[in-house]
């Protein structure tokens, strides 16, 4: 299945960041990931969030039960889309300028 995340391939990371109970991810050209559901961070990112800055998108993958980002530094940030893993209403939300916000719920 084609992901949604696509969009992204390719934008590096600017800002990576823990905000209270979420993952902000913030790419290049304004785009936006809020992750608000359990993350999975293996690769260089796993020891240090901020190792995953200035990296670009290698791809993205989605399924049901997971979303899996890779960069081009070998970080793997995989989110739990299965319905045990939401912490509140939406598993994530994709926020590119100009285009309809995009949510997981």
């Amino acid at each position: 299945m084609r992901s949604r995340l696509s969009v992204l391939q390719g934008r590096a990371i600017r800002r990576a960041l823990r905000v209270e109970d979420y993952l902000q991810l913030h790419f290049e050209l304004g785009a936006g990931l809020n992750i608000f559901n359990v993350v999975s961070l293996t690769g260089p990112v796993a020891e240090d969030l901020d190792a995953i800055q200035g990296k670009r998108l290698s791809s993205a993958e989605e399924s049901d039960d997971k979303a899996i980002l890779r960069f081009e530094d070998g970080s793997v940030v995989e989110i739990d889309l299965r319905e045990e893993a939401f912490n509140g209403p939406e598993a994530m939300e994709l926020r590119i300028p100009g285009e309809p916000i995009v949510v997981w719920n």
